[in-house]
C-alpha cells in the first residue's frame, strides 16, 4: 500500500503542471490543458496505486451521469451517479497525483490549484459531493472558499459538499477551526492513503444519505 509520506518513501522530482479550468474539459479522462511551471513546487508524491481492485478511468467515465440537482425523479437518478471529488491544493504535484488516485478509486476527480479554479468547477458541475481542501492556500483562501461554497449551496438551493481539509500536525487548530466553520473532517499531512481513502468514502456516503433524506422529505411533502 502506498503512502503520501515523505518519511516512508524517497522523494522524486515531479513534473509540475497546472490543470486549468475549462468547461469543455469537464471530465478528467479528457486531455487536460497544461501550463508548465518553474518547477519550484514539490509535493509528497504517491508511489503506486491503491490495489488490484482499483477501477480504471474508463470504468469511471462510463458510469458518469450528468443529471442536474433536484428532488423526485431527478434526485433519485442523482443518487446513482459516481461521486465527484473536487481537489483544491496549491501544491500542484500533489493535486495532480490525488486527482489520478481518486480517479483510480472510482470517483470523478477534478483538480484546481486556486480558489478561483475551484469556483469555476463548482459552477460548471452544478453539484460536487466532496471537496478536498488544502489549508495552506495563500491569505486564508481555504476559509474564504469553505465559506463561499457552503453559502452558495444554501442560496442556490444546491446540496452542500462534504469538505475534508488537509493540514499539517502543527495546523491542528486551523483544521478544528475549519470544522467549526462547516468542514466535515480533516486529514493530517503528509497523507496516509488508507486514512484519506476512508475519510473520502465516509464523506461521500454522508452526502449520499443527506440526499436520500431530502428526497424522502420531498416525497412526503408532495404525497399529502
Amino acid at each position: 500500500m502506498s503512502h503520501l509520506n515523505e518519511h516512508a518513501q524517497p522523494r522524486r522530482e515531479p513534473s509540475a503542471k497546472v490543470v486549468r479550468f475549462d468547461p469543455a474539459l469537464s471530465r478528467r479522462t479528457s486531455a487536460p490543458q497544461v501550463t508548465a511551471t518553474d518547477g519550484k513546487h514539490r509535493g509528497d508524491v504517491i508511489h503506486g496505486r491503491f490495489g488490484p481492485g482499483a477501477r480504471s478511468r474508463g470504468d469511471a467515465s462510463r458510469d458518469r451521469h450528468e443529471h442536474p440537482v433536484g428532488d423526485g425523479d431527478s434526485g433519485a437518478r442523482n443518487l446513482s451517479r459516481v461521486p465527484r471529488v473536487l481537489i483544491v491544493d496549491h501544491d500542484i504535484a500533489r493535486c495532480s497525483e490525488l486527482g489520478e488516485l481518486f480517479t483510480d478509486f472510482g470517483y470523478d476527480a477534478f483538480e484546481s490549484s486556486s480558489p478561483e479554479q475551484a469556483e469555476g468547477w463548482w459552477r460548471h458541475l452544478q453539484e460536487v459531493d466532496v471537496v478536498l481542501l488544502d489549508m495552506n492556500l495563500p491569505e486564508r483562501g481555504a476559509f474564504s472558499l469553505l465559506d463561499k461554497l457552503l453559502n452558495l449551496a444554501d442560496t442556490e438551493h444546491r446540496y452542500p459538499p462534504a469538505v475534508v481539509v488537509l493540514a499539517r500536525r502543527d495546523q491542528r487548530t486551523l483544521a478544528l477551526e475549519a470544522m467549526h466553520e462547516g468542514a466535515f473532517d480533516w486529514q493530517e499531512t503528509p497523507l496516509d492513503i488508507a486514512l484519506l481513502g476512508h475519510a473520502i468514502a465516509r464523506a461521500a456516503e454522508h452526502v449520499r444519505l443527506s440526499r436520500v433524506d431530502r428526497m424522502f422529505q420531498h416525497l412526503l411533502n408532495h404525497s399529502v
